[in-house]
């Protein structure tokens, strides 16, 4: 039997596809003017974040300035020469940057940083420093201490990540702070990757379906945990998985995603539509995908 659609698995995510007319089900239109950040493209971020594979050598990176004008051109300008001098200096350099915007309206930007290869934290912290201040100018990212004879840096914060799920970048896109995006004003993209093909991506091996009771399975196997885990039956997310003939993507650990595809093929095969009592024991056991998955599933429906 030719294949339906096919299921790739990530560290903490998964994502089913279902090919129509030879192609698989992918998005298209016109672009219009952005303003912010979408519900759309914040699920995309989200879902990337929880893709990656745990690291070794990671860091969190935000870049201010003291004014700015409301042409975001500009201050895409000003990361791009930072980023593109990064990745001159450090090849090897990848990561993800986001937009948010201060209370008096102006843009700094959140970067994590994966170096994929040992580097002096002195070292990336004073190149970072090099490269944005000269794109910026030093005026506008910190003061001359005419005490101590020396530039004050008050626009860059360089830390050290042990664990990316508790690094300032993934609890800012998981707090949804509103305010802290602008609509008002074009904003361009509000998030971006640098050095795509080194991004530590947490990527298993998958699978292929032929047949919709697949997708089916995997989709009422996972309304009933997040059900478990707080989510509203009114909710747009639980509403999202009753359709049969679309794709979708969810949130578990990997251990629980090869538990979770083996129940499905198994029950995708079952002569009956009713389920066997087995796997509503398997739904009320299944532990949380993450830390504080009822925060995470909070965030998932605002989304």
């Amino acid at each position: 039997m030719a294949s339906l659609g096919t299921y790739e698995s990530f560290q903490n995510c998964f994502r089913l596809r279902i090919e129509q007319g030879g192609s698989l089900q992918g998005g298209g239109g016109k672009r219009g003017q952005i303003k912010g950040l979408s519900k759309g493209s914040r699920r995309k971020l989200v879902f990337l974040i929880n893709s990656f594979a745990p690291v070794q050598d990671a860091f969190f990176v935000t870049l201010t300035v003291r004014e700015a004008s409301e042409d975001f051109k500009q201050w895409k300008k000003w990361l791009n020469r930072t980023l593109m001098g990064l990745r001159y200096k450090f090849p090897q350099l990848s990561g993800i940057w986001r937009l948010e915007f201060q209370k008096s309206g102006t843009p700094h930007f959140h970067i994590l940083l994966f170096t994929n290869t040992p580097i002096d934290p002195k070292v990336l912290r004073s190149t970072i420093r090099q490269y944005w201040s000269s794109a910026c100018g030093k005026q506008n990212t910190g003061y001359f201490n005419t005490k101590r004879k020396h530039w004050v840096y008050k626009g860059i914060r360089v830390e050290k990540v042990r664990d990316i799920r508790k690094s300032g970048f993934y609890l800012a896109i998981y707090q949804a702070k509103n305010e802290q995006d602008r609509t008002d004003i074009p904003t361009g993209k509000t998030w971006g990757i640098l050095n795509k093909e080194a991004l530590p991506i947490g990527r298993y091996e998958g699978g292929e379906f032929e047949t919709l009771r697949f997708n089916m399975w995997c989709k009422r196997l996972y309304r009933r945990y997040i059900k478990a885990n707080g989510a509203s039956t009114r909710s747009p997310l639980f509403r999202s998985l009753k359709s049969r003939d679309k794709g979708f993507t969810g949130f578990l650990s990997r251990s629980l995603q090869r538990k979770f595809f083996a129940l499905c093929r198994d029950l995708s095969k079952e002569a009956k539509r009713t389920a066997p009592a087995e796997h509503h024991e398997y739904c009320r056991s299944l532990p949380s995908l993450v830390d504080d998955s009822q925060d995470d599933f909070k965030n998932r429906k605002s989304a």
